[in-house]
């Protein structure tokens, strides 16, 4: 591997740690599977925000929301709409929500900065959704994204070089050609840092989305090995919740349809840079962004597939995989967290990571088999007012919402079915972590972007922080499913 190796970084989106065919047998991910088999398989990672946005700015920056400041995800300030043409602006995501563009990250170093001054060729294909799409992040010299967070499979829009262009193709397979015509046409003699960031396999799951002979090959699977529960009473109101067994099957196939297809397109791109000759020289990241439930715990959706926000491992825990050029296959059991991204990757590609973060710890040893702690505390989640920490056995989520904060013993009950958060055989263990919080966020988080003081209903968020007060505008329109259906 050359000196400054190469980095391929492939990014899905609200793909939970089960939605892969080595942890559930009835879902296809041939090309996932082939990556673990040959680098180091994570079976313990865990996102910093069970919602895009906030997750995806903790992976870039290293940090928690309650420092970066994004809560929830970003509803407006993706584009502003007066900019772009009218089959664009007149699309129904764009004209009801967005009003101007807003850089989330503006002012806050991610480690795509610090590879770009570094001398290393900085490339996306994808979703941003970090606010201000149509400005390429500085230090970027390809820049082909989508106009929003989400959109359809089969119709929408595209940014690259001051153009907006409609597409109607299937677009995770245009997120991937888009990425080997940049690896064949495009980059330089520098390395390189290609992040490709697929939509898949978030909503929608309609079989008229997918490509057929992929949603073909689920046809009469039971999908027995996810769990069914009745639907969660703090439920949000959604269009893809699954509470028939005619409905449940059909939405866990276009969820399988999507990771597959998306398995297939990544394994596209895997060959180009074989055929390239580029294997040799390229670390490769495969991660999600969160997780996702499809009806386990009685729960459709992320972290805001209920409210007050859950925290259920289907939410926070993610695949993870990191190929390294001359490092052996293992599983890594060790807890790691999105945050330690930014140290690990930056050390990979022999540059030492800012002092200033204040979270997150390269486990780059643990390629070598090398254990894996972090200084602090295991690991750590929040969505606003509403925070995790768990380690190796137990689960605490502290609500700041109502109070009804929840502890989880892993070891005895895998499910979450039973919180032992009034049980004074677990009071110690209570204390513990929750004086563990505390001195965790004490140093996680800024006065100015405290989660306790925010609290999205999981429906966007629209604005920053205010310099005076900290606080952030969110659209607060929801419908609960339970009292929906009562």
């Amino acid at each position: 591997m050359m000196e400054k190796p190469n980095v391929l970084f492939l990014l899905s989106d609200d793909q939970s740690y089960f939605a892969q065919h080595r942890e559930c047998p009835e879902i296809l991910t041939p090309n996932l599977d082939a990556l673990a088999d040959s680098g180091a398989y994570f079976s313990r990672c865990f996102c910093a925000s069970p919602v895009c946005s906030p997750a995806r700015a903790s992976i870039l920056t290293g940090t928690m929301p309650s420092n970066h400041g994004i809560h929830d995800w970003l509803i407006d300030g993706s584009v502003d709409p007066k900019t772009l043409p009218s089959f664009s602006s007149s699309r129904p995501p764009i004209r009801d929500n967005e009003t101007q563009a807003i850089d989330f990250l503006e002012g806050i170093t991610t480690y795509t900065d610090i590879l770009a001054q570094e001398g290393y060729d900085i490339a996306l294909s994808g979703k941003w959704h970090l606010g201000d799409t149509m400005k390429p992040r500085k230090g970027y010299t390809y820049w082909n994204t989508i106009l929003r967070g989400g959109c359809r499979y089969t119709s929408y829009d595209l940014y690259r070089d001051g153009q907006v262009t409609a597409h109607s193709e299937y677009l995770t397979d245009r997120i991937a050609d888009n990425a080997i015509d940049y690896l064949r046409h495009y980059r330089t003699d520098r390395p390189f840092y290609l992040g490709v960031h697929f939509t898949a396999p978030h909503t929608p799951w309609d079989k008229e989305e997918h490509p057929r002979e992929i949603w073909d090959l689920y046809e009469g699977a039971s999908f027995d090995s996810i769990p069914s529960a009745p639907v969660h009473r703090d439920q949000m109101w959604n269009n893809f919740i699954g509470d028939t067994p005619e409905k449940r099957r059909e939405k866990i196939r276009g969820y399988f349809t999507a990771v597959t297809a998306m398995d297939r397109a990544i394994g596209r791109i895997l060959d180009a840079l074989r055929q390239l000759g580029l294997e040799k020289d390229t670390i490769v990241v495969f991660t999600s962004d969160n997780g996702m439930n499809v009806g386990q715990h009685g729960v459709w959706g992320k972290g805001n597939g209920t409210y007050p926000q859950n925290f259920y491992e289907e939410s926070i825990r993610v695949p993870l995989i990191l190929r390294v050029p001359g490092k052996s296959s293992r599983t890594v059991r060790d807890m790691v967290s999105h945050v330690d991204l930014f140290p690990t990757i930056l050390s990979l590609c022999g540059i030492q990571a800012q002092s200033d973060r204040p979270c997150g710890a390269s486990f780059a040893a643990a390629l070598d088999g090398q254990p894996f702690q972090r200084e602090f505390v295991a690991v750590c989640s929040e969505y606003g007012a509403v925070r995790m920490l768990r380690n190796s056995r137990y689960k605490l989520v502290k609500n700041y919402i109502d109070g009804n904060d929840l502890l989880y013993d892993l070891e005895r009950d895998p499910q979450e079915t039973v919180s032992q958060i009034a049980n004074p055989a677990y009071h110690r263990v209570l204390e513990t972590m929750e004086r563990e919080m505390a001195d965790a966020f004490a140093r996680y988080a800024s006065p100015q972007h405290d989660g306790r003081y925010q609290f999205p209903k999981g429906m966007g968020q629209t604005r920053t922080c205010t310099p005076e007060t900290g606080l952030v505008s969110y659209k607060q329109d929801y419908q609960m499913f339970y009292h929906y259906h009562k």
